[in-house]
């Protein structure tokens, strides 16, 4: 693979991905013939072929089951103690009374609402509607924008932290998405970003079994030096990156679908070896803690 260089603002656009680029495998998955593909210019993983616009604004309208109240209330309580460990590692790097955080993809608003807790002044963007409705009845209708991060009036750079969960993985315009979160940050102040590990052992072991792999909703695939290839041109510097747990027994169906396989014994083996992964920097997670440290050039 040739040196890699600055990103394309809208991969779908990107005249060099027609160009040079590597196939990884085929897949059939959903009865089309997808061509995984890595450029060459930046590392980035893709698919072909790629959804149009008008079908990524359709998927992400009542996307799943994020607004459902059931589904919020069993969250509410499981998510908990994880997202309140994650306020607090994010803390440290802020060192703020009261720390104004932005959720790039907030869904219903779950982690927003457990970072309330620890005094975090909180506002979200969500592009499905049905989603952010349950965010704003429980933040305030002024703290939650329905729709993309460059339409919102978030980009005024007056946030402590930008949190960008399990989101990045869904656009066709990453490297923008990454300039404009750098746009919402105050200088050296924190962005926390995770997404799953497309150079990780499932996905290397697997291909298009593995969940994570979903032609049409996970557009926009990295590995670990993408991701920090990215983070770093878009104006920020990289203070951590993990990569851990381990997901192999997560597997997808022919038709799409996906099923853990999985017993009382066997989860602890998968957490053991996940664990382990994790100490090697090789599992099939990524996460990221980054400082803005210039301004977002277009």
């Amino acid at each position: 693979m040739s040196a890699i260089k600055r990103p394309c603002l809208n991969q779908l656009s990107c005249s060099h991905r027609n160009t040079d680029y590597d196939v990884l495998f085929v897949s059939d998955i959903h009865e089309i013939a997808y061509e995984f593909r890595r450029c060459n210019r930046c590392g980035l993983i893709y698919h072909h072929p790629e959804p149009e616009e008008a079908e990524l604004k359709e998927r992400y309208t009542n996307y799943g089951k994020y607004s459902d109240s059931n589904y919020m209330s069993k969250q509410m309580k499981e998510a908990k103690r994880r997202n309140q460990a994650k306020a607090r590692q994010l803390y440290r790097y802020l060192k703020i009374e009261k720390p104004k955080l932005l959720e790039v993809g907030c869904s219903s608003g779950i982690l927003l609402n457990h970072f309330m807790d620890f005094r975090y002044d909180c506002f979200g963007v969500e592009v499905d509607p049905a989603s952010s409705s349950v965010a704003r009845k429980h933040l305030g209708n002024d703290r939650v924008f329905t729709g993309f991060l460059g339409d919102s009036p978030f980009l005024d750079e007056s946030f402590d932290l930008v949190i960008c969960k399990q989101t990045i993985e869904h656009v066709p315009n990453p490297f923008e998405l990454l300039l404009q979160m750098n746009r919402a940050l105050k200088m050296n102040r924190i962005l926390y970003l995770d997404t799953p590990n497309f150079g990780g052992p499932s996905f290397r072991l697997l291909k298009d079994k593995w969940k994570n792999v979903l032609p049409g909703d996970h557009i926009s695939m990295f590995t670990p030096e993408t991701l920090e290839h990215f983070i770093e041109e878009a104006g920020f510097d990289l203070l951590k990156r993990r990569s851990g747990s381990f997901s192999y027994n997560c597997r997808r169906n022919a038709d799409g679908g996906y099923r853990v396989y999985d017993n009382s014994p066997m989860k602890m083996v998968f957490q053991v070896v996940g664990f382990v992964l994790g100490i090697f920097k090789f599992g099939d997670g990524i996460s990221a803690i980054a400082r803005k440290q210039k301004e977002a050039e277009g």
